[in-house]
């Protein structure tokens, strides 16, 4: 990933509609990122910087510019506090290859299989795969997995251009995550055509998130470079 620079030719072309007051360069350093990298729509991109302040800004380009890990969740984090993420959640998320949807409660009852899951973990002496020491195999349960399938159908179609009648399960796995238990994980690469990440439970959910490293390339959508190797 290049260094993000100011761009004063854009700066002097776009001029100063309705009186808005003049950006500094870092705003127009981020609206850059947000643009060029990210692929956000300019209208979108010039309204999400309005509402950042100045240190929301500065922690952005502390991340991006020093090509640090963390620096889209720096993006987010501070997007998120100024009230304007969710308008860009999706074309952030797709440019590294990223989907999001929300299953409602006719697809999934995630309430009752996060319970039944954290049964069969507590009976369950081993483990599934080696990353998480407590995995549960959910193959062996009547777990609806088809079902999610299809409730995605839509978003597997434009995302991946592929249909839930060309998937199938080659492993599935219910992760339980505690004070004491699956608190130490390494990045990895799973060795699968796509995989379907799914909270089953939100409450009491602090300090637990997934990291996405590198990008992937959707379907009709030009990835980002990988901010990490």
């Amino acid at each position: 990933m290049a260094a993000v620079a100011a761009d004063s030719s854009a700066e002097a072309s776009r001029g100063n509609p309705m009186g808005r007051p003049a950006r500094s360069d870092g705003h127009l350093r981020v609206e850059q990122i947000l643009v060029e990298m990210l692929g956000i729509p300019p209208v979108l991109a010039i309204a999400a910087i309005d509402a950042l302040s100045d240190d929301h800004i500065g922690c952005t380009l502390e991340g991006w510019l020093g090509r640090k890990d963390d620096a889209v969740e720096a993006l987010q984090v501070v997007l998120q506090q100024a009230g304007v993420y969710s308008d860009l959640t999706d074309r952030i998320l797709g440019k590294f290859g990223l989907l999001l949807a929300q299953l409602d409660d006719d697809t999934l009852e995630c309430d009752y299989w996060a319970s039944k899951f954290d049964e069969l973990a507590e009976r369950s002496a081993g483990s599934f795969n080696t990353l998480h020491r407590y995995s549960t195999d959910i193959s062996k349960t009547p777990f609806p997995y088809l079902d999610v399938l299809e409730a995605l159908r839509t978003r597997l179609a434009d995302g991946f251009g592929l249909t839930p009648e060309e998937l199938c399960l080659h492993a599935g796995f219910f992760i339980r995550y505690a004070a004491d238990r699956n608190t130490v994980l390494q990045r990895h690469r799973d060795n699968s055509l796509l995989t379907v990440n799914i909270c089953l439970r939100e409450e009491q959910l602090e300090g637990c998130s997934i990291r996405f490293f590198g990008s992937r390339v959707l379907h009709n959508v030009e990835a980002t470079p990988a901010l990490a190797s």
